[in-house]
This record gives C-alpha cells, sequence and structure tokens, in this order.
C-alpha cells in the first residue's frame, strides 16, 4: 500500500466528490499495467488504460480507475486529494514508523520523481523533485 500511496503522490490523481476517480499517468505502458495489478491484487479493480492527449512534456498514458470505495480508503491512507500544487501534504506516520513501508513509499517516490544527477566534476548524486503544472 506505501507504493501505491507514492505512485499517486508523484504521478497520480485521486479525485473527490462528486465523481471518486485514482488516475495514474506514465510513459510506459508496462508500469501502468504494473499499478493496475497492485490495485487489482489490494482491491480486485482494475482501470482503463488510455492515450493522454493533453500532457505537454510528451507522449503519456493514463490509467483511471473509478470506483469510489477503493478512492476513499486511500485517502484515508493518506494520498491527498484534487490539486497537488494547491495543497499541502506530508508522509503519511503509517509510512514513516515502518521500515519496510518506508523503502517501499522511497523506491515508488524516486521512478515517479526521482534522478540520478551526472556532472563531470562531481559524484554522481540523488536528486527527488516534484513538478507540477
Amino acid at each position: 500500500m506505501a507504493g501505491v500511496v507514492a505512485d499517486l503522490m508523484g504521478d497520480g490523481h485521486l479525485q473527490g466528490a462528486p465523481i471518486w476517480r485514482v488516475d495514474f499517468t506514465s510513459k510506459s505502458i508496462k508500469e501502468l499495467k504494473r499499478f493496475e495489478k497492485t490495485i487489482n491484487l489490494l482491491f480486485n479493480k482494475k482501470g482503463v488504460i488510455r492515450s493522454c492527449n493533453s500532457n505537454k512534456y510528451g507522449k503519456t498514458y493514463n490509467i483511471g480507475i473509478n470506483c469510489s470505495p477503493v478512492s476513499r480508503i486511500l485517502l484515508l491512507c493518506g494520498v491527498p486529494q484534487g490539486q497537488k500544487v494547491l495543497t499541502n501534504f506530508i508522509v503519511p506516520k503509517w509510512i514513516l514508523s515502518d521500515k519496510e513501508c518506508f523503502k517501499k513509499f522511497c523506491q515508488r517516490l524516486f521512478t515517479c520523481e526521482g534522478s540520478i544527477l551526472k556532472e563531470t566534476d562531481r559524484k554522481p548524486r540523488i536528486r527527488l523533485e516534484m513538478w507540477k503544472s
């Protein structure tokens, strides 16, 4: 579950009332299928993968899951609802207090938002940045 929270904090979106919905976006269909497999294992729900036509940063795809109970559970688990650029959010305490959950959370968030800087005059560095438009 910690990995799903990280996915949605990074490259996802949780929409609340009136239509509760979960979206996850990636350039990789493989990543979308991995996300769907996890959601299916946790909640026995599948999504619909479609092409995103509005992304100005390149060709991406989206998986959408229209399910109010799943969306509400994810909200209770700490996934921010609505526009993340306008909403303050933190890493949930249940993730911070459990070493394995924190490890999974960091792995997934790094996959969504991380990069490795390789500068010629320095050792490679890890960078975690969230860019939202």
